[in-house]
């Protein structure tokens, strides 16, 4: 695989605010209130990290065995066993079973309103005792079995972009609610009958209309605590699920200076802004953050749009983005890793875990390479 040396870290630290900002308040579904934020500590900043580059190597090529229905959007995730699930905006609402080396092993699900039937899935979440499955089309969530078994459909009041599942049940959703008190917050507390326990994280403007900077990265270890990724800033919150700001963690490089507005823009002459894509916290409660920097050389990865006179549209996101990774040890504000890839990570699809399109020059089969990651030994066990 393409890749680049890792890049010089620079200064990190966890800024836990005594006071919440307008922007960080709870809704109550019976009254709207502010919680009490705990102080927790001063500014940790990072120790110096040498030798922290993390190790890539390739784990599965998915689609080689077979004619996998796939295009850039898709949602790939690892079971507990080992073997993966996967769908994408092409298959409907079907999803791929996959043994662990990536091979085909069968089909479940198919497109439809039914139990155990899909419109779009839109994001697959693997829970401790259970598996999500999101569906924006229908506007509901299915759960099942760690088998794979169906369980129940449940009703989502709105359109989620993304999604965790905290305390063993309870859906937290990125959403713009529209109605009633919910309406202008950015993530959501879901019960198992699709009503909204409590609603964080308030649009300061009062606004309904997502916009990319009330995008949210979200990942859970299952417990009462996630953690929310801001997508147009280096900033990571972690909430309790009864509505409580614990702290957030701020990041200051300057690849990724904060910004606000349209994204992501499609100029030859203006590089798009970073994105922070995706969150994973793994089983030792190691935090990774995956974020889209420009290439480069990234208007190599554009073309003129046949659509727009005068607009530009992506020929090759991969030639667009790179990606960075980094791992941080929220306990104590290390930089434990980190890692700059000469393409673009769709997102993480277990601990450790990346995934990547492309399209093989010679069989024209959209594929997906899953990679394994690794840190450094020195900082494993940290």
């Amino acid at each position: 695989m393409p890749g680049r040396p890792a890049t010089a870290l620079l200064a990190f630290g966890v800024a836990l605010a005594c006071q919440p900002s307008d922007a960080h308040r709870s809704a109550d579904s019976t009254r709207e209130a502010r919680p009490a934020v705990r102080r927790l500590g001063d500014t940790l900043h990072v120790s110096p990290c040498s030798r922290c580059s993390l190790g890539i190597e390739l784990f599965a090529t998915i689609g080689g065995d077979y004619e996998a229905p796939l295009n850039r959007e898709y949602t790939l995730q690892r079971l507990s066993d080992g073997r993966f699930v996967l769908a994408s905006l092409v298959s409907g609402g079907e999803i791929q079973l996959l043994r662990p080396d990536g091979s085909y092993e069968t089909t479940l699900g198919r497109t439809g309103p039914g139990p155990g039937e899909y419109g779009w899935i839109q994001k697959i979440v693997v829970a401790r005792h259970h598996v999500v499955v999101v569906d924006p089309r229908y506007r509901r969530r299915t759960l099942l079995s760690e088998d794979l078994t169906f369980i129940r459909q449940d009703p989502i009041p709105s359109q989620i972009y993304n999604a965790t599942v905290a305390a063993d049940s309870l859906l937290v959703a990125n959403m713009m609610s529209t109605r009633g008190e919910h309406a202008g917050w950015r993530l959501h507390v879901m019960r198992t009958d699709g009503s909204i326990e409590r609603s964080l994280d308030q649009a300061p403007d009062g606004r309904t209309a997502q916009i990319a900077e009330d995008f949210r990265a979200l990942t859970s270890l299952g417990g009462d605590t996630f953690y929310a990724g801001h997508y147009n800033e280096y900033r990571i919150d972690e909430w309790k699920t009864s509505g409580l700001l614990i702290g957030s963690i701020l990041r200051s490089a300057p690849w990724f200076e904060p910004w606000t507005g349209r994204c992501c823009w499609v100029s030859p002459t203006e590089a798009p802004p970073t994105q922070l894509r995706d969150l994973r916290l793994d089983h030792t409660g190691h935090l990774w953050v995956m974020l889209a920097v420009a290439d480069s050389n990234w208007a190599a990865g554009l073309r003129p749009s046949t659509l727009d006179r005068g607009a530009y549209t992506y020929e090759d996101a991969s030639l667009v983005y790179d990606a960075i990774i980094e791992v941080i040890d929220p306990a104590s504000g290390m930089m434990l890793a980190e890692g700059r890839f000469d393409q673009m990570f769709v997102g993480f699809a277990g601990d450790g875990l990346v995934s990547s399109y492309r399209e093989d020059d010679r069989t024209l089969r959209s594929l997906l390479d899953v990679w394994q990651l690794s840190l450094p030994a020195a900082n494993a066990a940290r």
